[in-house]
């Protein structure tokens, strides 16, 4: 069975699908302040502490952090509202990196002025259920590369390929826990999964917070650990899965297909398989876009008295090109709609054929004789071009 996938065809790189200002609820136009009171408003009735029963409000909260990192930056900001992406490295939004989770928290903490508006309240009160919940973090996105020839790309193709990737654990059912081991609160943390350090500098007090090395983000400390996950929760696996091509797609392309990255930590939703189209070089054609580049090569004879050419196209077929009286090196001619087609539909591309006039290496003493003759006639047709040549500046000059 072919796997989900959400096909994105585009050269871009991967970012938010929705609208940055979309997510905030502000106008393109709104000030830093509008949109940092939208994000503590937005960011407060998503917060995971606030609702540790739904499984989506840590993705909507990182969602939001991930979208007001971008708008709340000066120089991140004009470069998305000028491509609708910014650079490698600025919070996940230049590749396939993710936004973790305390990242969120501490650009939330940042927003509200370095104090957890829920810490002193939800602090003390949360079980251990909600804080596993909570803590429980999405697997990491897997990133593989197709090659692809030029005919797989033609006509479209269901690509199989090997995936290694992490999957839960049978044996503790992704816990990394026994089910005879004792379980207790993380000392260090006191069950949050994170610690919060508060440094005092000479701009002022800053709080950072960061996974809990004691407990390795859970919360929650045992006195054993599965031994076939050596308590990860998560053991590799190779899987196969088949990746569906449209016709029409190119070098750049990518398709994301869902629930196929590795698997969650501490019952968290897995990650997404993203796979990149490698186009392979062809032997014969050369592409751009939706056009196919071809270069037909003729003697002397074809191009000076013309001809009938045959070439074979891209999806195998046979299509005749006539070849006129003095036919130029260089000169192109268009079969239409024998290129590539256009993902979605649409019209399909040309082939361009462009002529290319062969000089002989080895000739008998016959064609040499022959050639001899002809050359008596050459220096008329370099009249013929010096005047071609004459008028064509000519032409440059007046338009």
């Amino acid at each position: 069975m072919t796997a989900r996938s959400n096909a994105i065809f585009n050269t871009k790189k991967v970012i938010l699908s929705r609208n940055l200002y979309e997510i905030l609820g502000v106008p393109s136009n709104a000030t830093p302040e509008e949109i940092k009171q939208a994000y503590r408003k937005k960011a407060k009735e998503c917060h995971p502490d606030t609702n540790p029963d739904d499984p989506n409000a840590e993705h909507r909260f990182k969602e939001l952090s991930e979208a007001y990192a971008v708008l709340s930056d000066a120089n991140k900001r004009r470069q998305y509202d000028m491509f609708g992406t910014v650079g490698r490295g600025a919070n996940g939004f230049g590749g396939f990196e993710t936004f973790d989770l305390s990242d969120a928290l501490e650009m939330f903490m940042q927003a509200v002025g370095g104090m957890d508006p829920f810490g002193s309240f939800f602090g003390g009160m949360r079980n251990s259920e909600n804080t596993r919940r909570s803590r429980s973090r999405k697997g990491e996105d897997l990133r593989i590369t197709l090659e692809l020839t030029l005919e797989e790309l033609f006509t479209g193709i269901t690509k199989k390929t090997k995936v290694i990737r992490k999957i839960p654990c049978p044996e503790c059912k992704g816990s990394g826990i026994p089910p005879d081991a004792k379980e207790a609160v993380c000392p260090s943390c006191q069950g949050r999964g994170q610690k919060r350090v508060i440094r005092t500098t000479l701009l002022g007090t800053i709080s950072t917070i960061s996974t809990c090395s004691n407990c390795g983000g859970t919360g929650r400390k045992t006195t054993a650990r599965c031994a076939k996950c050596s308590g990860e929760g998560r053991i590799s696996s190779t899987e196969t899965v088949e990746i569906e091509i449209p016709p029409g797609a190119f070098e750049g392309n990518y398709l994301v297909i869902e629930n196929k990255g590795n698997a969650g930590i501490a019952g968290g939703p897995p990650g997404n398989l993203i796979a990149i189209v490698k186009e392979l070089p062809h032997d014969t054609f050369q592409r751009r876009g939706r056009d196919l580049y071809y270069r037909l090569p003729l003697s002397f004879s074809q191009a000076a008295l013309g001809d009938t050419a045959e070439i074979k196209t891209i999806d195998g077929k046979t299509k005749k090109l006539k070849i006129p009286e003095g036919t130029q090196f260089g000169q192109t001619f268009s079969l239409k709609n024998c290129g590539m087609p256009q993902v979605g539909g649409g019209s399909p591309g040309d082939l361009i054929v462009t002529a290319f006039v062969r000089t002989p290496k080895n000739i008998s003493r016959e064609e040499k004789r022959l050639f001899q003759q002809l050359s008596k006639f050459d220096e008329s047709h370099s009249k013929e071009h010096e005047e071609e040549n004459i008028l064509e500046r000519l032409k440059d000059l007046f338009t």
